[in-house]
């Protein structure tokens, strides 16, 4: 079961992903695909994060908590940040788009959000 604090994060990004969807450009829906990456990746209710992983990861539930909440106040810096590594790295993501519609950014936005961005963004 989620927490309070783990329900308001989740609407949260949830809300500005629906946003950069409404946008429909490659940089907008890019920028929404990795943020739901990330956000799966961290939440308890995505990937199933355990609390053995929050423990090891933040160092109790307490901090995770206080994490998830300094993260609404960064919305602009990730978002600005999310933009120039899309216009710095726009025609390789293109290239991996192949000619293919946005939506399929997220066949592709999971490994470029490992590889590239966790740790530095988020």
């Amino acid at each position: 079961m989620l927490s309070q604090t783990e329900i308001k994060h989740y609407d949260f990004w949830e809300k500005v992903i629906e946003q950069l969807y409404l946008r429909k450009t490659a940089r907008t829906e890019f920028m929404a695909c990795v943020i739901g990456d990330w956000l799966w990746d961290i939440n308890p209710g995505g990937n199933g994060l355990e609390a053995k992983e929050i423990s090891e990861t933040w160092g109790g539930v307490g901090k995770y908590h206080e994490w998830l909440l300094k993260t609404l106040d960064q919305k602009k810096k990730v978002l600005e940040l999310m933009g120039k590594y899309f216009d710095n790295h726009k025609s390789e993501i293109m290239d991996l788009l192949d000619g293919e519609d946005i939506e399929y950014i997220s066949d592709f936005s999971a490994e470029i959000y490992y590889e590239k961005l966790a740790g530095t963004v988020f």
